[in-house]
């Protein structure tokens, strides 16, 4: 029997701003069905996120294994929206398609970016097909400046009630951040996943639903007139990561693993190449990840502790205590506790390993997305 893979990638979307990663006032029923049937990461970790100088080191895929995949006889289409950044080469793949869209006041619900591709994704599921099916959405996520529908403006408004929120001064840019509206549109996004998924669970096929953040979202509770501390910036750099799947075998679960997106092609691989201990005895299970940020900025991250260092440490040169940072994890989210004074020990190791040579994620650099 035929198989598909849907994969689902948002340029930008907040691990805080969905029920399954703790949060408690946004209505997130779509994300909250996939991860309590499905498996989800908790450190998936994106490239590194500059917000003093608005540069994204955002993840860039190799599309070698895309054309592994039509080797073997999968069919590939990429669905995109007209503003999304696409994290692989559209070239790779045999069918590729903008679906349109546009936010605004005035648009229909059905006719934002992330809907449209939800309803073409909908119609590629009931198409007949003899073949195992690879379908891409990539979808720009979470703009910058919300712009939802007018029927969705006021979901999360009396949240903010007692809070003065001078609404009719406000501009449009000041407007789109306010995290109600914020909110409203995520509320909008998750609708449409939920759509997705009764999509993939009318399939009679076996298929696997992929939901990932290419970058977080700084989600705070009032917006900041001054940049935000660089603290802050783990929000973005622990973007969601979810698989669910339309077979009862599944296995829902919580991984603790440390995963990048350069994992997805061999955990889709898995899906094709392991049919009967589904779902995956080879996950990926890094001990540390490395990733490039800003000039010779470089990062290990482990399950316990974050390193950065100024530059990539060398063995003959040695490490000045001002060249390098460490904060404890998960007990410092934020990253505001610095304790590289204290745990030379945690800094030793992260060198040793960029010494020994550990593989580190390439910053692809990127302007900061522009407002839709």
């Amino acid at each position: 029997m035929p198989r598909a893979a849907i994969i689902v990638t948002f340029d930008r979307l907040p691990c805080a701003g969905l029920g399954c990663y703790g949060n408690e006032w946004i209505d997130t029923p779509g994300f909250d069905a996939l991860a309590a049937e499905g498996l989800v990461f908790e450190n998936h970790i994106a490239r590194q996120v500059h917000g003093e100088t608005a540069l994204v080191q955002r993840p860039r895929l190799q599309a070698d294994w895309i054309a592994t995949l039509r080797i073997r006889g999968v069919q590939t289409t990429l669905l995109h929206e007209p503003h999304s950044d696409m994290v692989i080469d559209h070239a790779a793949f045999e069918t590729v398609r903008d679906c349109g869209g546009h936010d605004g006041v005035n648009v229909a619900a059905g006719d934002l970016p992330f809907a449209r591709l939800v309803q073409r994704a909908t119609a590629w599921l009931t198409e007949p097909s003899t073949s195992d099916r690879l379908l891409w959405l990539s979808s720009a996520g979470l703009p910058d400046v919300c712009r939802p529908p007018e029927d969705a403006l006021d979901l999360y408004v009396e949240e903010f009630a007692d809070r003065d929120i001078p609404w009719e001064g406000l501009s449009p840019e000041e407007f789109g951040r306010q995290p109600a509206i914020r909110a409203a549109y995520l509320s909008l996004l998750d609708h449409w996943l939920g759509e997705l998924q009764k999509a993939v669970l009318a399939r009679s096929e076996p298929a696997l639903l992929i939901v990932l953040g290419c970058e977080g979202l700084i989600w705070q509770p009032v917006p900041r007139p001054t940049p935000v501390p660089g603290g802050l910036e783990s929000q973005r750099t622990n973007p969601p990561w979810l698989l669910w799947s339309n077979e009862t075998a599944f296995l829902p679960g919580r991984s603790q693993l440390l995963v990048q997106i350069s994992d997805l092609p061999a955990i889709v691989h898995e899906w094709w190449e392991r049919l009967s201990d589904f779902p995956f005895p080879q996950l990926p299970n890094h001990a540390a990840v490395a990733t490039a940020g800003p000039g010779e900025t470089v990062s290990v991250r482990t399950l316990s502790e974050a390193v950065v260092f100024t530059q990539r440490p060398t063995r003959e040169v040695p490490i000045e205590p001002t060249d390098v940072r460490c904060f404890l994890k998960p007990e410092d989210p934020w990253d505001l506790n610095d304790v590289a004074g204290t745990r030379p020990d945690l800094v030793s190791h992260a060198a040793e390993q960029l010494i020994g040579g550990i593989e580190i994620s390439p910053a692809t650099v990127a302007a900061a997305p522009q407002t839709r």
